[in-house]
């Protein structure tokens, strides 16, 4: 069997990238050699890279996920067995019931230079696991009686549609709090659904519900999707600052419905010009026929072995975007940009390469094979 490492599909998702005002190729050069870029490749399907669309620095942070299919639990469980410490003991531990997972993320933190080491953050998707019990068992260690309530109490308070589909664990923050991410359609804003200023005031969020709500209230028409990001501290307090994390369909989102999301988030002041032409030009793809001595084996011989007419392709889309609040300090912004791997037809390939120029991208490309973000 030919194996790869992760860095050489990064290389070639991003080969002929010419962008580097949102995601410069030294940045890529350094996710490619860094601990994140020699992970096995079968360990994903799908990565990405989390911008700061306000800092001038063009660099980002990385992410894997895991389990969207049975082969790629296997070779993380396979890679976890040879690693000490946190959070791979955690992992293999959590391995063990991987049937009541959706799926696994890591996050190297590599654009802080703090954490040179990348120890990477986990987030995990239960899928019927207890979150408390999946947390307790990544950690290794008991959550208290005043966390374990908290917990509890969001959950309970969450709107009827709503629910926790991911909860982190910041391995490479010393001393951080549990992540906790909610997506509901309730949260999107509506006249007949206040629900966001209800939800936080039952968990006793402990800021004002108000410029949350009016900045949810002044993108309404350009998101499908809200999820909240909720900081739960070891003292089961909540911190007062707020991921809010706004998300277009990617298959239903108009072009120019893209091209308003990205203006409105720059004449706000949350994404310099050189992040928006880059956010504006990441939809695409590449395929091996346009950089074969690039690809990687794995995908060369994979190909050749299902036949069919169909080649490796890398497609990329904005999966979303951050909003972060802290009372009392400026709003900022992160891009949350996916990259799928997928085997598509020359006639998929072919709508998809027209609508590129030569050079650049006036507008947003609509990507032929783009799975749902929530997955």
């Amino acid at each position: 069997m030919i194996t790869d490492v992760l860095g050489t599909h990064v290389q070639a998702a991003l080969a002929g990238w010419r962008h580097q005002g949102l995601l410069s190729l030294a940045a890529v050069d350094e996710i490619c050699r860094s601990p994140a870029g020699c992970l096995p490749a079968e360990i994903t399907s799908r990565f990405g890279f989390e911008c700061r669309l306000g800092d001038q620095e063009p660099t980002g942070d990385f992410l894997v996920r895991a389990g969207a299919h049975p082969e790629e639990w296997s070779t993380l469980e396979h890679f976890a067995a040879g690693l000490s410490g946190s959070p791979w003991t955690g992992i293999r531990s959590l391995l063990a019931e991987r049937a009541a997972l959706k799926n696994l993320w890591l996050e190297y933190d590599l654009a802080a230079p703090q954490n040179e080491a990348s120890v990477p953050s986990v987030f995990l998707g239960p899928n019927g696991l207890s979150v408390a019990h999946a947390i307790e068992t990544l950690r290794d260690r008991p959550l208290s009686p005043a966390v374990r309530c908290t917990l509890h109490n969001v959950v309970a308070a969450l709107p009827k549609k709503a629910k926790l589909f991911q909860a982190g664990v910041m391995c490479s923050r010393p001393d951080s709090p549990l992540r906790l991410c909610l997506l509901g359609p309730e949260f999107v804003p509506s006249d007949d659904t206040p629900s966001v200023p209800d939800f936080l005031a039952a968990v006793h969020w402990p800021a004002d519900p108000t410029p949350v709500t009016e900045l949810l209230r002044s993108f309404a028409p350009l998101i499908d999707h809200v999820a909240l990001d909720l900081d739960l501290r070891e003292d089961g307090s909540l911190a007062p600052g707020l991921g809010i994390e706004i998300y277009q369909d990617p298959n239903r989102t108009p072009v120019d419905r893209m091209v308003a999301l990205v203006r409105q988030l720059t004449s706000s002041a949350l994404c310099t010009p050189e992040k928006a032409d880059g956010l504006l030009a990441w939809n695409g793809i590449t395929h091996e026929r346009l950089h074969p001595n690039l690809w990687p084996r794995s995908l060369v011989a994979a190909r050749v072995i299902r036949g069919g007419g169909q080649h490796s392709t890398f497609c990329r889309w904005l999966h979303h975007v951050k909003l972060v609040y802290e009372p009392g300090e400026s709003l900022a912004a992160k891009a949350y940009l996916a990259v799928s791997h997928a085997f598509l037809a020359d006639s998929n390939i072919r709508e998809a390469q027209g609508r590129l120029t030569a050079e650049d991208q006036a507008e947003p490309v609509r990507v032929p094979h783009v799975p749902p973000n929530f997955l």
